[in-house]
């Protein structure tokens, strides 16, 4: 039987969605990202990590995230799990 915690953990999981089939890395802009977030100002015990990509639509800020989430090194940098919220121009974080 598996903790509550692992549970929970594995419900974040799931909400990041999938890889594109075609993806390309771009690690001339993951990497930095990738920098910040493991950073050691908020590797801080309880610190809250909120970030934001912005751009035109279409050019990949969602791919780019969710390639975030799933790197192992982000993943086991933020223990507790990541939360995947779906904004835009009507958000509704509670679906």
């Amino acid at each position: 039987m598996e903790s509550p915690g692992r549970q929970v953990n594995q419900t974040r999981q799931n909400q990041i969605p999938p890889l594109p089939p075609y993806y390309v890395e771009r690690p001339e802009v993951s990497q930095r990202l990738k920098q910040i977030l493991l950073s050691q100002e908020t590797a801080r015990a309880g610190t809250l990590v909120v970030s934001a990509i912005y751009g035109l639509g279409g050019i990949g800020k969602s791919t780019l995230a969710a390639a975030l989430a799933h790197d192992k090194e982000v993943q086991s940098h933020f223990t507790d799990g990541i939360f995947w919220a779906t904004l835009g121009q009507q958000p509704d974080i509670l679906s």
